[in-house]
C-alpha cells in the first residue's frame, strides 16, 4: 500500500478528488510500508460483525497474503455514498485517518495497518481488540458499576490516551 492518502478517493497518483469536486493533494504515509498495493482480495472477510457506525460496519478479517498472513484484523468498511451524503463526511474520514496515523505509537489507541478503497467503499484495516467494549463489561457488572480498582485502571488508560493525543496536537472531544 505504501501511502494512505489524506483523501482516500484516488483519481491519479498525487491528486485526489471527491465526487463533489473538492481536492486535496497532501499525502500521509504509514509506518507499515508495503510495496504491494493492498485491496479487499488480500483479506478473508468473515460474516462476524464487530460493530456498526454512521458510515458502515466493522467486520473480522484475516490477512491472506504478505508477512502478516493469517493475522486477524478489524476491517472498517464505509460506503462512499454514505460518506458523501453528509456534508462533514469527507472531512471526518480525512481527520480520522490523520489521527490514526499520528497516534499509531500509543498502546491504548487502536493502530491503523492499511487503508484502501474499492469503487463503492473506503476501507480501514485496524488492530483487532478482542474482548468487547466498555459498555459490554459495564452491563455485565452488578448495578452497572465497576469496582473502584477497575475504575482506576480504566480511567488511567483514558488519561494516558488523552495525554498522548494532546502531546500529538490532537484535541479529543466527546459528543
Amino acid at each position: 500500500m505504501g501511502c494512505i492518502q489524506s483523501n482516500p478517493m484516488v483519481t491519479n497518483g498525487n491528486h485526489f478528488k471527491w465526487s463533489r469536486g473538492e481536492s486535496i493533494t497532501q499525502t500521509l504515509t504509514t509506518a507499515n510500508y508495503n510495496d504491494t498495493e493492498i485491496d479487499i482480495s488480500h483479506f478473508h472477510v468473515t460474516e462476524e460483525i464487530l460493530g456498526l457506525g454512521g458510515f458502515g460496519m466493522v467486520r473480522l478479517v484475516s490477512k491472506l497474503t504478505g508477512k502478516d498472513k493469517g493475522k486477524e484484523f478489524a476491517l472498517k468498511s464505509m460506503s462512499k455514498d454514505a460518506v458523501l451524503k453528509r456534508s462533514s463526511g469527507p472531512s471526518s474520514i480525512i481527520t480520522e485517518l490523520r489521527a490514526l496515523i499520528m497516534l499509531s505509537d500509543c498502546y491504548f489507541i487502536c493502530r491503523l495497518h492499511y487503508a484502501f478503497q474499492s469503487s463503492s467503499h473506503l476501507y480501514m484495516v485496524l488492530e483487532l481488540g478482542i474482548g468487547g467494549d466498555m459498555r459490554y463489561y459495564l452491563r455485565a457488572t452488578p448495578q452497572y458499576r465497576f469496582s473502584e480498582k477497575a475504575s482506576k485502571y480504566l480511567i488511567c488508560q483514558v488519561l494516558i490516551s488523552l495525554d498522548y493525543c494532546h502531546k500529538s496536537s490532537i484535541l479529543h472531544r466527546g459528543k
